[in-house]
C-alpha cells in the first residue's frame, strides 16, 4: 500500500484548516531569481543555444575532456560597523562543494581573491530590483566569477546568477552572482552550483514549460536539451511535489500532473538545474555539461571565454608541518603562493590518489615535506603554476 498516497491528502486537508505547520514548507526550496528581463535578452539566449546544438557533436568529441579553470573572487558583503557576514571559510567549503559537483564536467573552480565590503545598503535584505547595479558599479573585478555573498534577499530567493552577455541596465559587465548567505553555509545545499550552471549559459530544467512526456518538443520546450526528462516545475515540501510529507525525505517525486498529451510527468529530481530539494541536486546531464564546457570556450560566449586571474590580489597559505588526517583537493586552489613544510605521508587524499596544489605565483616545498606513502599509488606530487587557462592538469 502506498503510505505516502494516504498521508498526503491527509495533510492536505490538515493545512486546509490551519496554518500550524506552514514553517515547515520549503517555499519552493530554491526559488532562484535568475531571469531573462526582456524579449531581447531571451532572443539571444535562443540564437546562443541553436548555435550550440548545431556544434555539439562536433565540440563534445573534440574539447570534451579539456579542463577549464575558472577564477571565482568572493565579495562578502557585512554590516557597516563590520558585523555579520558569511566567514571566509564556509564561502570557501561551498566551492570545495561546487568542485565536487563539477568535477564530471572538467570545469574547475579555485578562488583568486576575496573582500569584505561593510555596506548596511547591500548587506542586509539586498534588493535585486534598485541595489544590483550600485552594488556591482562599485565592486565588480573585471574577467573573473564575481561571487556576492549577501546576508539575504529581499525576494526570498537563494540567489541568482547573470546569463553571459546579458547586461542589467547602467551596467557594462554581468560576470557575477548574488547568494543569500544562508545558502553558501549550508553543506546541503546546492545554490551555488545551481547559480553557476546560469553562469554558464543553463537555464532551469522547466524554464519554458510544457515539454511533452515523450520529448517531441525537447528542443523548444523545457530547457531545450533532450536528455532530461519533462519537468512540471518540482517544489520540495509538504505542498510540493519532491519529498511530500512531513517525515518523507527520499528525494521521490510524488507529484500527478500531466502533459498537454495526457502523460504522467516523471522529472529526475536529482538534476542540479531544478527546483528540487537542495539536498537532492547532485548531478547534469551530458548536454549540461557539455553546453557549459562550450560557453567558456573560444567558441562560446563572449563574457565567459576569456576569464582570468590577472585582477585578482595576491594571498598566501601555509599548510601546517605534520599535517595528518583528510585532505580535500580543491582547497588550496585559490592560493597565488602555496608555502609549505607539511607532511602529508599519513593524510588521507581525498577524490583522487594525486595531490594537487595550484598556484598563479609559485610554489614552495620547504624541508619536511613528503608525499610518500606506503600506498605504492600515493606517490605522485603534481604542482601546477598559473591555472587561468590551463588545461589538462
Amino acid at each position: 500500500m502506498d503510505m505516502k498516497a494516504i498521508f498526503r491528502p491527509f495533510m492536505l486537508g490538515l493545512l486546509s484548516a490551519t496554518s500550524f505547520f506552514a514553517p515547515l514548507r520549503s517555499h519552493g526550496q530554491e526559488e532562484c531569481s535568475t531571469e531573462f528581463g526582456t524579449a531581447q535578452e531571451t532572443q539571444l539566449f535562443i540564437q546562443r543555444h541553436q548555435d550550440f546544438l548545431l556544434n555539439e557533436a562536433l565540440y563534445r568529441s573534440s574539447n570534451l575532456g579539456t579542463y577549464k579553470w575558472i577564477p571565482v573572487f568572493f565579495h562578502i558583503l557585512r554590516a557597516s560597523d563590520g558585523s555579520g557576514g558569511i566567514s571566509l571559510s564556509d564561502a570557501r567549503s561551498a566551492l570545495v562543494r561546487c568542485n565536487n559537483a563539477y568535477a564530471p564536467t572538467f570545469i574547475r573552480f579555485f578562488e583568486c581573491g576575496y573582500q569584505y565590503h561593510d555596506n548596511d545598503t547591500y548587506y542586509d535584505e539586498f534588493d535585486k530590483e534598485t541595489e544590483q547595479v550600485g552594488m556591482v558599479n562599485a565592486y565588480n573585478i573585471d574577467s573573473v566569477a564575481n561571487v556576492y555573498i549577501v546576508d539575504d534577499l529581499e525576494s526570498g530567493s537563494g540567489g541568482f546568477a547573470k546569463f553571459p552577455d546579458v547586461f542589467e541596465t547602467g551596467l557594462t559587465v554581468n560576470n557575477y552572482m548574488v547568494i543569500d548567505r544562508t545558502n553558501m553555509e549550508s553543506p546541503e545545499y546546492t545554490t551555488l552550483q545551481h547559480e553557476f550552471g546560469h553562469f554558464f549559459d543553463l537555464p532551469h530544467t522547466h524554464a519554458w514549460g510544457d515539454e511533452l512526456v515523450n520529448g517531441s518538443n525537447c528542443t523548444t520546450a523545457g530547457d531545450g536539451f533532450c536528455d532530461t526528462p519533462a519537468d512540471p516545475t518540482l517544489e520540495c515540501g509538504i505542498l510540493g511535489n519532491v519529498s511530500c510529507g512531513i517525515f518523507v525525505d527520499d528525494c521521490d517525486y510524488c507529484g500527478s500532473d500531466t502533459d498537454a498529451n495526457g502523460d504522467l510527468y516523471a522529472p529526475s529530481t536529482t538534476n542540479i538545474m531544478s527546483y528540487s530539494c537542495k539536498e537532492c541536486r547532485t548531478n547534469w546531464s551530458p548536454l549540461q555539461a557539455t553546453k557549459m564546457n562550450f560557453t567558456v570556450s573560444p567558441d562560446g560566449a563572449a563574457t565567459r571565454n576569456h576569464l582570468n586571474c590577472t585582477n585578482c590580489s595576491t594571498s598566501l597559505a601555509t599548510l601546517p608541518p605534520g599535517f595528518t588526517g583528510a585532505y580535500i583537493l580543491g582547497e588550496h586552489y585559490h592560493h597565488n603562493e602555496i608555502v609549505s613544510s607539511a607532511d602529508l605521508t599519513n593524510a588521507t587524499i581525498v577524490t583522487s590518489d594525486i595531490l594537487t596544489l595550484i598556484a598563479t605565483d609559485r610554489i614552495r616545498l620547504l624541508p619536511g615535506f613528503d608525499f610518500s606513502a606506503n600506498d605504492p599509488d600515493l606517490h605522485r606530487f603534481r604542482g601546477i603554476i598559473d591555472p587561468c587557462g590551463f588545461d589538462n592538469p
